[in-house]
């Protein structure tokens, strides 16, 4: 998320820049109807005047279309769930190619958390900063995945890593998405690298993205992506976490980046960004057709990522293209409050979109219970929500309480909108049945 962390660790979850984390007071949840069909919300919402967080009657069956659906092999899926961007505070861009072994009981515990409030997916951060991963030459190359070799079967260690977390979020029913690079790869405010082999050398990320992302394709993405193919856990890959935050004065934040204090001493360019998505979109939907792609912005800045824009570029390759789009929301004077705006706010919308950042907190400025935060945000007509955050940093309510705020927005939406049938996404896998497996 945009507000990163400071150079003792500590998140920068507050949408003032300062450091605190900030909480609110809400008003008490007095209706627990919440909604039941949320794709119906287009053609209800000329008549939703009084509340934006009006309960859609379970009796309702008003058409869908590409614009607010999600499939996962057959299973149309509203995205209700959280970031847990990474398993504990002090392990920010290092939880995957690390040499110690993986925090699997820290990510299972914030699986357990989404289990039992009937989440059924989750945000988490792979690369990040590209500290540990993947291995990023001074040339700006990439000669790896990760440093910590591979196993006894020449299969990279990383993959493994990343099929445990997979395996742990399936059998709680949580549909994983992967992020993979942050704005936070060019920040010089991680030069130390958090202790994992020294300096980081932000030119050579700067390299890497502008005319090495050929090798980052083919040595870290492709492997990952095959390997991990037609596992029912892994519903997205996400290019970007809030690129425009590494393209000096491309964003709404004060210091014109989101470094937070830091440096961006080797900014890229919006051209080079789209470049990139474009260009690993197209080789992880000719490696894997099933699997869905996206990156994410905020709600600013959708144009710069719309298919129409991506298509359009030079030397565009016609299959980089999104599945959906990830647009990010803070109460910092960004356009289109989700809780409050629909989809048709965006020109060029060809898919479905999912807010994939937003405080629980912000619905107090805009009169909302944060109790019906998702829900107000899938009446809109999104395809889903993941507010932020579930991290241990959140969980004192004498500091915030917005660790619980995200809990009970998630369980305040009705079960069967959450509700995924693992059944049958694991029987469409095993027959690759073209019914459902194309899809």
């Amino acid at each position: 998320h945009m507000f990163g962390l400071e150079p003792n660790l500590v998140p920068l979850c507050s949408p003032d820049y300062n450091g605190e984390i900030s909480g609110g007071k809400g008003v008490e949840d007095t209706n627990n109807d919440g909604i039941d069909n949320i794709c119906a919300v287009q053609a209800l919402l000329a008549n939703m005047q009084e509340s934006t967080t009006a309960p859609l009657d379970e009796t309702e069956q008003l058409p869908q279309d590409d614009t607010s659906i999600l499939t996962h092999f057959g299973q149309d899926v509203t995205l209700v769930g959280a970031n847990i961007a990474y398993s504990e505070i002090d392990l920010f861009s290092q939880d995957f190619g690390g040499f110690n072994s993986l925090n699997i009981e820290g990510f299972r515990a914030y699986f357990d958390d989404l289990e039992r409030n009937g989440a059924n997916s989750a945000r988490i951060w792979l690369h990040t900063t590209g500290q540990r991963t993947p291995v990023i030459e001074p040339d700006g190359t990439v000669s790896g995945l990760g440093r910590i070799g591979v196993d006894e079967n020449g299969r990279d260690n990383v993959i493994n890593q990343m099929e445990v977390v997979l395996n742990e979020s399936w059998e709680r029913g949580i549909l994983v998405t992967f992020s993979l690079f942050s704005f936070d790869m060019l920040c010089d405010i991680h030069s130390f690298g958090f202790g994992n082999n020294g300096p980081q050398d932000f030119e050579a990320h700067q390299i890497m993205l502008e005319s090495g992302y050929q090798s980052y394709i083919d040595i870290a993405l492709l492997p990952m992506v095959t390997e991990l193919k037609d596992n029912p856990a892994l519903f997205a890959w996400e290019i970007f976490n809030e690129p425009e935050g590494m393209i000096q004065d491309h964003t709404e934040a004060p210091e014109g980046n989101f470094c937070n204090g830091g440096n961006l001493s080797f900014p890229t360019n919006i051209q080079t960004v789209q470049r990139f998505v474009n260009a690993t979109a197209a080789a992880i939907h000719r490696a894997d057709p099933n699997v869905k792609v996206t990156t994410s912005t905020t709600t600013d800045f959708f144009d710069d990522f719309s298919n129409a824009t991506l298509t359009s570029i030079p030397d565009a390759d016609p299959d980089g293209t999104l599945d959906f789009y990830e647009l990010h929301w803070y109460n910092l004077g960004q356009l289109n409050p989700p809780f409050t705006t629909s989809p048709d706010a965006y020109e060029d919308v060809d898919r479905p979109i999912v807010i994939g950042e937003f405080s629980i907190v912000d619905t107090n400025e805009l009169g909302i219970d944060k109790n019906e935060a998702i829900n107000a945000i899938l009446n809109q007509g999104y395809a889903g929500a993941w507010p932020w955050a579930l991290l241990q940093a959140l969980r004192d309510p004498e500091v915030s309480g917005e660790y619980d705020f995200v809990l009970d927005a998630i369980n305040n939406v009705p079960s069967a909108v959450k509700a995924i049938d693992r059944a049958a996404i694991e029987k469409c896998i095993a027959a690759q049945n073209p019914d459902c497996y194309n899809q």
